[in-house]
């Protein structure tokens, strides 16, 4: 029979096991959690928008980056209707949303296809030659062709021959940018002589990350220094930035070959907490108008201006207008808070 003092010992020794027990439960509990939190581990925001270079079962290729999938990643429509990978395919466009993984792979959470008809992108990019060939031309590492439809002008707007483009000089060109990243130029001008650093580019926004965006292949970097304008050079914030709308950015380059933005015009408005879309109106009815296969509703509180900024009446929309609508979505419903003619 145990005496008093054994029994004592006895209890101490079992409450100490018990309180070992509990901290060793707590121990595994956290470094699982910690494994989790390194499984799920999620690098900076990336947001792309371009055509599918190359896919297959569980990756994709947009602008050179590789895109990783898996089976938290949605797939959606333009109307957000989930859609499967399998039926993405090469030259689709699509626009990604995902966090940079430690080996510069993006890791997609959302794909969504956008399959209204592209028009030819018109795009502008002022830098010096870099090289120069039988009918192109590549400045600041874009190739640049020329052919019968393209006007080759002098400083003065004066016509000059193709020939009389010599590696080094200052131009404006503007163009058509193709699939393969070249722009076919409706316009080649030699501008006077600029700093050969500089860069500017008129194109749509391609990429954003948390610091910089995309336009026509360049990173351009933002940061307190860059002056950020908006539609009729109003004010916004770098949130106020979207993938698909048109930027003016000037800037200078980096040794890295990266830009430092020094002025970006945005064809956008500050934000309202709303969200976008541009394209061509392609239906129109008593209460509502649909751009590519969207259809939005008007209300009477939603405001119509035209192209100069003026407001105007829904009558006044025409199928075929090229406009931006921003809207809220109410379950399966897209609301029109604001629509404007571009």
């Amino acid at each position: 029979m145990e005496t008093k003092q054994e029994q004592k010992l006895k209890k101490e020794m079992e409450s100490k096991m018990r309180k070992t027990n509990v901290l060793g439960v707590m121990a595994s509990l956290v470094v699982a959690l910690s494994l989790t939190s390194l499984s799920f581990a999620h690098g900076p925001e990336d947001r792309l928008k371009g055509q599918i270079d190359a896919i297959d079962a569980s990756s994709l290729s947009v602008l050179g980056e590789l895109i990783l999938v898996n089976g938290m990643t949605k797939v959606e429509d333009q109307n957000e209707n989930h859609i499967p990978f399998s039926s993405l395919k090469v030259g689709d466009t699509v626009k990604v949303e995902g966090g940079r993984q430690s080996d510069g792979t993006i890791l997609a959470d959302k794909i969504e296809l956008d399959d209204e008809e592209q028009e030819p992108q018109e795009v502008e990019i002022r830098a010096t030659i870099d090289s120069i060939g039988a009918n192109l031309l590549v400045v600041r590492g874009t190739t640049v062709v020329a052919d019968t439809g393209t006007a080759v002008l002098g400083n003065e707007n004066e016509t000059i021959g193709f020939a009389s483009l010599m590696v080094g000089q200052l131009v404006q060109v503007e163009g058509a940018l193709q699939g393969d990243g070249s722009i076919l130029a409706s316009k080649i001008k030699l501008e006077d002589s600029g700093d050969d650093d500089s860069l500017r580019i008129r194109a749509e926004i391609e990429r954003l990350d948390d610091s910089s965006i995309g336009v026509l292949g360049h990173r351009a970097l933002i940061d307190s220094s860059t002056d950020l304008r908006g539609r009729r050079n109003r004010p916004i914030s770098f949130a106020d930035l979207k993938l698909g709308v048109y930027a003016s950015v000037e800037g200078e380059i980096q040794s890295d070959g990266s830009m430092h933005a020094l002025r970006v015009e945005a064809d956008v408005t500050p934000s309202k907490g709303g969200q976008e879309l541009k394209g061509r109106i392609s239906a129109k009815g008593s209460n509502y108008i649909k751009v590519g296969s969207r259809k939005f509703f008007v209300r009477a509180t939603t405001k119509i201006e035209d192209a100069a900024g003026e407001l105007m009446a829904f009558s006044r929309l025409r199928v075929g207008m090229n406009v931006r609508v921003e809207y809220r979505k109410s379950g399966s419903t897209f609301n029109a808070k604001e629509i404007n003619v571009l």
